[in-house]
């Protein structure tokens, strides 16, 4: 099951969130129980207790080989030995910060819509919907309760989930070896929402089984 992709652009204020607007064409008639967005005040995710630590100490081990080659510690050629340091540490740099500011970004352009039938998120012109009656919806919480998280759909794969990481143009090149063994991957989620009894209320209003 995927879910369906439309663009728009027009644009018009969505009731259930003062200030929010989505397109015109998001709701499709359909009245909304039910608006929100991801908590720009959560930072990391479950997967980044991995990521962060293995992306610092692939980089760190990377960048070290390419200084010991500049010391001669090795016969790596020196252009070879300064690319390793650039593009590693690049990368690096970029897992360890960067991502995290286009996950901002993207989240800040980001919404969650709950109608009668369909689950939709935002994101600028692109809408993704997911017919709610097909599927029982997967809640995640905190462990003190303030935040949830909701995966549409079955899962593709097992181990960590891997949404929300800043990754986002990865999505498409993620193999199904690796989704099955390392990855997981979800239709469609709402991310971090701080309100989770308005989410879950508007749920049990549209007669969605949840578990």
């Amino acid at each position: 099951m995927s879910g369906d992709h439309t663009t728009a652009d027009n644009h018009d204020p969505v009731p259930g969130e003062p200030g929010s607007s989505l397109p015109s064409s998001v709701t499709l008639g359909q009245v909304v129980l039910w608006c929100g967005r991801p908590d720009a005040r959560v930072v990391f995710m479950p997967a980044d207790l991995v990521l962060v630590p293995f992306t610092v100490l692939w980089a760190g081990i990377a960048i070290l080989i390419g200084v010991m080659a500049l010391n001669g510690g090795s016969r790596m050629p020196t252009g070879i030995a300064i690319s390793i340091i650039v593009v590693f540490g690049l990368v690096g740099l970029y897992l360890l910060v960067g991502r995290f500011v286009v996950k901002a970004i993207l989240n800040a352009k980001t919404s969650f819509v709950v109608t009668a039938s369909d689950a939709i998120v935002a994101r600028g012109r692109t809408i993704t919907r997911f017919p709610l009656h097909q599927h029982a919806v997967e809640i995640t919480r905190t462990r003190r309760g303030g935040h949830a998280t909701v995966y549409f759909g079955d899962s593709s794969g097992g181990g960590m989930d891997v949404g929300n990481l800043g990754l986002d143009f990865l999505a498409p090149k993620y193999s199904q070896r690796l989704r099955s063994r390392i990855w997981k991957a979800h239709v469609m989620a709402f991310y971090n929402v701080a309100d989770v009894a308005g989410l879950m209320d508007s749920f049990r209003r549209a007669g969605v089984p949840t578990i």
